[in-house]
């Protein structure tokens, strides 16, 4: 399901590990404002959302208050900036 104005956010989770951590996140992700859509990939640990304007701090925060830790990418790039990786 997607058009011009969907959008991709992933964000990198941990502690996720099983079907009921997937819809445990989807449930907290699903109301928020401008979501679309959202799969789990508890293998990859990883949640894809679609959505029209979302921030991903509130998504992520979405997230944590479902009881996964939760990573949006641009966190990710700046903390392996800083330890040294790129």
């Amino acid at each position: 399901m997607s058009d011009a104005s969907t959008q991709p956010l992933t964000l990198t989770i941990t502690g996720a590990s099983c079907q009921g951590c997937a819809r445990k996140i989807k449930a907290a992700l699903t109301p928020l404002d401008g979501v679309i859509d959202v799969h789990v990939d508890i293998a990859a640990q990883q949640v894809h959302i679609a959505h029209r304007g979302i921030d991903a701090a509130a998504a992520a925060q979405a997230v944590t208050a479902a009881g996964t830790g939760c990573m949006a990418a641009l966190d990710a790039e700046r903390y392996l900036g800083e330890k040294g990786f790129h």
